[in-house]
C-alpha cells in the first residue's frame, strides 16, 4: 500500500524526515516531479491510520491509487473520465457512501467543479457496469472522499484519510492572527532549526503563538491531530475498530505532558499576546512558554545579554509599498537585537519572501548564513534562512 502526503513546498524533506521518525521507513520527494507531495509505502491502512493522525507536518494523507496524465485543454475531461471508469473500486462498497474532491493547479479550459463532476459520474458508470449498482453520493457527509487533485497535466487519485479540512487547522487555535504562518509550517521551522528543549526559544513576532506553539507541542510529543480526533475522515472506515479510544491509547503511549522547556512568546500588541495565551492553553503548552509584550526597539531591555539560544519568527513580508520604510526597521531590529540577546553560536531562523532586505542587515550584524531554501507559504514564494551568530 502506499501513501501520498501534501507538505509545504520546498520543506518536502523535513516531512520525510518525520515519515522516517514514525514509521521507520523511507520516502520518495516530489514523485511524478509534484512539488509539496511525499510518498512512501506502508504494511496497511493501520500503519497509514497511526501516520495519520500523528503528522505534525502533512497538510493532507492519501491512500495513492492512481497518477494519470491529462491534456490541459476540453479533451483532459474525457481521458479523466475515462482513466477513472478504468480504475478497480472494489473498496467502495454498495452501503458506502462518496464524494469526490480535488484541488487543482495550473492553467486548465476546465475547473474544480468540472473535475469533480466528471470523476464523479466516471466512478459511479464503473460501479454500475461493473457490480450492477449505483454507487450513492453524499456531499455532505461522505464515508469515503475520492481525491482527484489536478496539477498542471498530472492527475493524483486516492482515498483521503483527513476529510474536509487539512491538518494543518490543528484545532487548537482559538485566537486567530491575520497572517498566521500554517502550523504545519511553524513545525518545519522548528524541526530544521534543530533547536532542542534544554535552549531557549524566542519568537520576538509571534502573533497568534503557531511557532512557540508549535515547539511547544514537540517538547511534549502532542500528536497533529490531538485536538480533532473526531474530525479525522479514516474514523469512518467500518474495520471494526473503536477509533477514538485507539487515539486515546497512542496517547497515553507517547504523550509527555510533564516535560519542560523554556520558551518565549513577545510581541508588541497586547491582544496577540493575549491570544497567544489563549490558544497555548488549549494546545497543553502554556506551562512552558512565557507570554511577554514586548517591541522589538526594546528586546535588550527585557531580556539579558546572550540569554537566548535560537530566534524563529516569521517577520512581516510588507507586501504593501507604503509598509517599507517601516518593514526596513523591523529588519534591522530584529538582527541588531539578536547580536545582543542570542548566545555565542545562537541561531536565528526566519521565513520571508525579502531575500535582499534579510541579507543586508544580517551581513551588517555579521551573522553567518549556514542554510537557505526557497518555500511556498500558501501561494507566496518565500525563503527560509538560518544564521549563526559570529563569535
Amino acid at each position: 500500500m502506499k501513501v501520498m502526503i501534501t507538505t509545504n513546498r520546498g520543506l518536502e524533506d523535513v516531512a520525510s524526515k518525520e515519515i522516517k521518525d514514525i514509521l521507520g521507513v523511507g520516502a520518495k520527494e516530489r514523485p511524478f516531479g509534484i512539488l509539496g507531495r511525499v510518498m512512501f509505502d506502508v504494511g496497511d491502512i493501520m500503519d497509514a491510520t497511526y501516520f495519520t493522525y500523528l503528522t505534525r507536518t502533512a497538510n493532507r494523507v492519501t491512500v495513492f491509487l492512481e497518477h494519470i496524465k491529462i491534456s490541459r485543454d476540453r479533451k483532459g475531461l474525457e481521458e479523466l473520465y475515462k482513466s477513472l471508469y478504468n480504475l478497480d473500486w472494489e473498496f467502495l462498497k454498495e452501503y458506502h457512501t462518496f464524494a469526490v474532491r480535488t484541488d487543482r493547479f495550473g492553467v486548465h479550459e476546465y475547473n474544480s467543479m468540472d473535475i469533480m463532476r466528471v470523476a464523479g459520474q466516471a466512478i459511479i458508470d464503473s460501479i454500475k457496469d461493473k457490480k450492477k449498482y449505483r454507487q450513492r453520493v453524499s456531499l455532505e457527509d461522505p464515508d469515503i472522499i475520492i481525491r482527484v487533485d489536478v496539477i498542471g497535466n498530472e492527475v493524483l487519485v486516492g482515498i483521503d484519510l483527513v476529510g474536509e479540512k487539512a491538518l494543518h487547522r490543528r484545532g487548537y487555535k482559538i485566537y486567530h492572527h491575520p497572517a498566521a504562518l500554517k502550523t504545519t509550517l511553524a513545525q518545519q521551522l522548528v524541526i530544521l532549526s534543530e533547536w532542542s528543549k534544554e535552549k531557549i526559544l524566542l519568537d520576538p513576532m509571534c502573533g497568534s503563538g503557531t511557532i512557540p506553539i508549535e515547539a511547544g507541542i514537540r517538547v511534549k510529543d502532542i500528536p497533529g491531530s490531538f485536538w480533532r480526533k473526531k474530525d479525522l475522515q479514516f474514523t469512518k472506515m467500518d474495520l471494526g475498530i473503536d477509533w477514538i479510544e485507539w487515539m486515546r491509547k497512542i496517547d497515553d503511549d507517547i504523550v509527555k505532558l510533564d516535560e519542560k522547556a523554556k520558551i518565549i512568546a513577545a510581541d508588541r500588541i497586547f491582544r496577540h499576546i493575549k491570544g497567544s495565551e489563549i490558544n497555548a492553553q488549549k494546545a497543553l503548552v502554556k506551562d512552558i512558554i512565557q507570554f511577554r509584550r514586548i517591541d522589538l526597539e526594546w528586546l535588550d531591555l527585557k531580556i539579558g545579554e546572550k540569554e537566548v539560544d535560537y530566534i524563529i519568527t516569521n517577520p512581516p513580508y510588507g507586501i504593501r509599498l507604503s509598509y517599507r520604510e517601516e518593514l526596513k526597521k523591523i529588519y534591522k531590529y530584529l538582527f541588531y537585537q539578536a547580536d545582543y540577546i542570542l548566545d555565542n553560536n545562537g541561531k536565528i531562523v526566519l521565513i520571508t519572501p525579502q531575500k535582499k532586505l534579510t541579507l543586508e542587515n544580517a551581513n551588517k550584524y555579521k551573522f553567518e548564513l549556514i542554510h537557505k531554501r526557497k518555500v511556498w507559504n500558501g501561494n507566496l514564494e518565500a525563503y527560509v534562512f538560518i544564521f549563526q551568530k559570529c563569535d
